[in-house]
């Protein structure tokens, strides 16, 4: 019999300064849709950008906006992260300072190739997206 693994939702809004360019970033910021299991967390982080043109508080109901909100340019799937407290995969690699487990530091490894493909779950449906992550997860925490 399977174990049941039960998931938390959260989703993050935060400013991008991720290069060393600030005026090619302003306005750009981060949103981070996280899963959260007894053993860590998956994050899919898209890029926001232009965010002028879009209507108010959009941007902080991802859930809420039909999917012709989800404009080509504006939003940008960047990755998907593992934040596993301990190292399941000998390719992964520690992070010393990991903001989304308790202890401070994570093990895990970053898949930028199937950012698209969990953003575009999120389009379709927020909880097919949620789902994708879930899955993920699930996968990333056997050895």
């Amino acid at each position: 019999m399977a174990t049941l693994v039960k998931f938390s939702r959260e989703v993050r809004l935060v400013p991008w300064f991720k290069g060393t360019n600030p005026e090619e970033e302003a306005g750009t910021l981060r949103l981070e849709f996280i899963v959260r299991a007894s053993l860590g967390a998956v994050v899919l982080t898209v890029r926001m950008k232009g965010l002028g043109s879009l209507p108010y508080g959009a941007a902080w109901a991802p859930r809420a906006s039909p999917p012709e909100f989800y404009q080509e340019g504006v939003f940008q799937p960047w990755r998907v992260d593992s934040h596993f407290k301990r190292k399941v995969s000998d390719r992964w690699v520690e992070g010393p300072e990991c903001d989304l487990l308790d202890q401070g530091y994570c093990f895990g490894d970053s898949e930028y190739l199937i950012a698209e493909d969990a953003w575009k779950e999120f389009q379709k449906d927020p909880e097919q997206g949620w789902k994708y992550l879930e899955d993920t997860y699930l996968e990333w925490r056997e050895p």
